[in-house]
């Protein structure tokens, strides 16, 4: 069975647009967040802001530890 030879360059440029594409969805939900709570009273602000880092740190994680799967592979 034959193997097809390593394009190294198409490697590094598919990595390049996976870590442009999430940076760009991190972005997106940051601004919609912003969004949000420039409509909020405090009290909703507050809560939001909870429900926010809890969200953003979960999220975030998951996709670190992707991340790391997809170097070991």
């Amino acid at each position: 069975m034959a193997t097809k030879p390593v394009n190294f360059e198409q490697l590094r440029k598919n990595a390049k647009s996976i870590s442009d594409l999430r940076l760009q969805r991190k972005t997106a939900v940051i601004d919609a967040f912003e969004k949000a709570s420039n409509v909020l009273d405090d009290k909703q602000k507050h809560k939001l802001h909870e429900v926010i880092a809890e969200s953003v740190d979960e999220s975030w994680e998951n996709e670190d530890e992707t991340e790391a799967d997809e170097a070991e592979e």
